[in-house]
């Protein structure tokens, strides 16, 4: 599964929200039977390169992009244990 953008208003970022946002994502790909979930970031955004190796999500690669650079990053989701 891909995370293809979190965003947080400004006067709302750092109460918690994006790694609330992080948990639901992770969830919902471990529901829907994935066994990784990533993302990618600007390699600028520093806080959120903080944020989502503090989460486990391990870098995979780097690409140019425009005037930057992507980071890539990826994390195992554990399976959804079955429905009986």
């Amino acid at each position: 599964m891909l995370i293809y953008s979190v965003a947080v208003r400004p006067e709302v970022q750092r109460c918690g929200l994006g790694r609330r946002l992080l948990a639901w994502a992770e969830s919902e790909a471990s529901r829907a039977g994935c066994d990784r979930i990533r993302l990618y970031t600007n390699a600028l955004m520093e806080d959120n390169l903080r944020l989502y190796s503090s989460l486990e999500y391990e870098e995979t690669g780097r690409e140019p992009y425009v005037a930057s650079t992507l980071v890539h990053m990826a994390k195992q989701v554990p399976r959804a244990a079955a429905r009986t």
